[in-house]
């Protein structure tokens, strides 16, 4: 389990850095007089990239970069070009140039540390709960058959393995089914925990290590309760 905390640690570093560096991109931007981020919504989006990689190869004319919007862009061509008439100075496409190679950089080492968690979380055991059977609950159950639906692209930031199913062997139970409790949160709570809650003997002491507790306000030495 110290393995995919550490992993998972360091794939939230780099979440981090990746935001980061999506800022200084949008910084850089904005110096150079480009205003992408009006007419499309994600510069870090197929489009929005497409753009700023041609900018960074050397084309500055408007149209031509307009010409690689994506068609679910709602901005016309026109408001698109108008868009990226910049001033083109070398130092600020040079600070723009690093805030993208760190973006990317930063997405490089997400895909490796995937790759190293699901290697981590495979060697451990797989969990089964005995759950009691309610009358008839198989018999009403069986016949049907649930539809296989089509797996989700991950989003940008979201591993690219299958963490759901992976978090289910493991603990023997879906914990995303728990309101509120999304696979990112199921996965920090696993590798910050394991599956032995034994250490908790209750869930008031779990949620009180989790910092969910409201504090009591003391002063001289006197709770105010």
């Amino acid at each position: 389990m110290e393995g995919v905390r550490t992993i998972w640690r360091l794939r939230d570093r780099q979440v981090k850095d990746a935001s980061r560096a999506v800022q200084l991109m949008q910084k850089a931007l904005t110096k150079i007089n480009i205003q992408l981020a009006n007419v499309i919504s994600d510069i870090t989006g197929a489009c929005g990239q497409a753009i700023i990689t041609e900018i960074l190869k050397g084309e500055r004319d408007p149209w031509k970069l307009a010409d690689l919007k994506h068609e679910l862009v709602r901005a016309s061509r026109e408001e698109v070009a108008r868009s990226l008439e910049g001033n083109w100075r070398a130092d600020l496409l040079f600070e723009l140039r690093q805030a993208v190679d760190s973006y990317r950089l930063a997405h490089q080492q997400m895909r490796e540390c995937d790759r190293k968690l699901k290697s981590f979380l495979a060697s451990l055991p797989t969990r089964s709960l005995e759950r009691p059977n309610r009358s008839g609950e198989a018999s009403a159950t069986a016949p049907q058959e649930k539809k296989t639906l089509k797996k989700p692209k991950p989003k940008r930031n979201e591993p690219t393995i299958d963490l759901k199913a992976e978090l289910k062997r493991i603990c023997g139970v879906d914990l995303t089914s728990i309101d509120g409790i999304n696979v990112i949160t199921a996965q920090t709570i696993l590798s910050e925990v394991g599956t032995d809650m034994s250490g908790f003997p209750t869930e008031n002491h779990f949620t009180s290590w989790l910092g969910l507790t409201p504090s009591k306000d003391i002063s001289g030495g006197k709770s105010s309760d």
